[in-house]
């Protein structure tokens, strides 16, 4: 029986599209996703963190769209100590946007409690909008509503970017 062509591609397109479905509902229970869970431990500063895999990788993580104030900076320690109380040592699941210059991972951060950890550091004033590289709307109400409230590094009456400070630094 031979088949005319517009009833052998309905066929061919019914196949790809079950062939997606069932590849879709596989890749559901096999949990796989571009996703990357592990353990902090390590809180560099507040916004860099070393964390460690299932299966004992080492990666070192770059925030995604914070900036947090140098070591050396006014707010740099309380920035690290304010990060390391919500993930050190915790299970944190990191949503990979991209490897910088230095080869750290950029990611969105989530732990169990804290839906977005970079969101919750510049609500608390401990970083400002990385804005240079980020347009999240949220991350730039956060920034404005901190600095209007006057928290974290916001009260001091003139706090030095990290950005500048790394410029005039280097």
């Amino acid at each position: 029986m031979k088949l005319s062509k517009r009833k052998s591609k309905n066929i061919t397109t019914i196949i790809i599209i079950s062939l997606l479905a069932i590849y879709a509902i596989y890749n559901s229970f096999s949990g796989e996703s571009n996703d990357t869970t592990g353990r902090v431990v390590k809180v560099s500063d507040g916004d860099t963190f070393t964390l460690l895999t299932k299966d004992l990788k080492q990666i070192k993580v770059r925030m995604y769209g914070i900036d947090a104030p140098e070591s050396k900076q006014a707010f740099g320690e309380k920035s690290r100590l304010f990060l390391a109380g919500m993930i050190a040592g915790k299970e944190v699941v990191l949503e990979i946007k991209d490897t910088d210059k230095y080869g750290r991972t950029v990611a969105k951060v989530k732990t169990d409690n804290v839906e977005d950890v970079g969101l919750e550091m510049l609500k608390a004033g401990m970083a400002w909008h990385y804005s240079y590289y980020d347009k999240t709307k949220a991350y730039i109400q956060a920034e404005k509503e901190a600095k209007e409230k006057k928290v974290g590094l916001w009260i001091d009456k003139n706090p030095i970017n990290p950005y500048d400070f790394r410029k005039r630094n280097s």
